[in-house]
């Protein structure tokens, strides 16, 4: 039992080092001026660092206690297959979150050229002036209800 109160203490250590190194971190990061939402934000990435550095020791500790359990070699062939699972695992994530990104901002655009089309067409069909979109070859593509008035002409004849 001895054996263990060592890798106890030693991850006590690490924990409360964690905590002092995340705490300085936010206290040095964070000017006193800054406004509340981004201390806000500072605090929240405070609690994740606080986390990431938590179960960076934690799994110091399993794997010191795994090491005495089955031995350093094989302890540390887990460790290389763990990180590069979590690795692998990390870039999926990011191309993920990169993917859902680019997602919501061509949403964004679309709801930005959505609200623009509806303007325009807006402001064309209900403009008290005479307004046609015409094509490269001379064609009239649309007319509005002014046009039609000052020409006399009802839409379908002047668009056929």
């Amino acid at each position: 039992m001895t054996s263990g109160r060592p890798a106890v203490s030693l991850i006590a250590s690490l924990c409360l080092l964690a905590l002092i190194f995340s705490v300085s971190h936010v206290l040095v990061v964070t000017p006193a001026d800054e406004p509340t939402g981004e201390t806000r934000s500072r605090m929240r990435g405070f609690g994740e660092t606080f986390c990431a550095y938590f179960c960076a020791v934690a799994a110091a500790g399993v794997f010191t206690q795994l090491a005495a359990l089955v031995g350093f070699n094989v302890t540390l062939s887990l460790t290389v297959l763990l990180a590069l699972t979590y690795f692998v695992a990390s870039i999926g994530v990011r191309e993920l979150s990169g993917s859902i990104a680019e997602a919501r901002r061509i949403e964004r655009s679309v709801a930005v050229l959505q609200e623009s089309e509806e303007l325009f067409r807006s402001a064309f069909d209900y403009a008290a002036i005479g307004m046609a979109l015409v094509s490269s070859k001379g064609h009239w593509l649309q007319v509005n209800r002014s046009l039609c008035e000052i020409l006399g002409y009802d839409e379908t004849e002047l668009l056929s």
